[in-house]
């Protein structure tokens, strides 16, 4: 099995974010104890805490759920139009509520929720996609965007919840069935995916080295 070797830039990120801890600002705090518990998570992953009937995909349904309500709330508190906001809440709740009743009723809990997740990740990628359409409308922006922490975050969403959500709807027929070149290549998204995210994290942090953003 390949190793996850994003696992150091999940490490990476929560060190950064600590450094520059007292230079962030609202609600990028918040990302310290986040980065702690993935970093907890991933760890019991890789020592096999977190396995029932040898497979930890209960657990995984449960944690991607959380990464995704953490992800929305940082986003719902980065959306400055009120009528985008309203919108953006409702969708979080009718995606939860639609989560919350296929876990419930859903018979193998220790399989992958391919729909829930497809869905979690169209509603970060459409946040992601008409960030970037807004910014591209805004030519009075006099800060370079690669100075913005919000320009990190939503391009590492977007990299990360792309990368599963194309795996997933090109693939969720073969979660189901296995094998080795499926495991393989789901190994090989997932670390690419997590390496951009956590790399564009590490970015994010580092922008409030100098002046306050």
């Amino acid at each position: 099995m390949m190793f996850d070797f994003f696992f150091f830039f999940q490490l990476a990120a929560l060190l950064i974010c600590l450094i520059f801890y007292k230079k962030l600002i609202y609600p990028y705090k918040y990302f310290a104890p986040f980065l702690f518990l993935i970093a907890l998570f991933e760890l019991g992953t890789l020592l096999d805490w977190f396995n029932i009937n040898h497979s930890n995909t209960g657990i995984l349904n449960l944690f991607s759920t959380v990464e995704f309500i953490f992800y929305s709330l940082i986003i719902y508190v980065l959306i400055k139009n009120v009528f985008h906001k309203a919108i953006f809440f409702y969708t979080l709740i009718f995606t939860l509520v639609f989560t919350l009743s296929y876990l419930i009723f859903l018979k193998d809990f220790n399989t992958f929720n391919t729909y829930t997740f497809s869905l979690q990740a169209f509603v970060i990628i459409t946040s992601c996609c008409m960030y970037f359409f807004y910014k591209i409308q805004d030519a009075r922006n006099e800060i370079l965007i690669i100075k913005e922490p919000t320009f990190w975050l939503y391009t590492g969403l977007l990299f990360y919840y792309l990368g599963g959500f194309l795996f997933f709807a090109s693939y969720s027929h073969m979660v189901y069935k296995g094998g080795e070149n499926f495991l393989i290549l789901y190994k090989i998204v997932t670390n690419v995916s997590n390496i951009i995210l956590y790399s564009c994290l590490i970015k994010l942090f580092l922008c409030f080295r100098q002046a306050k953003i």
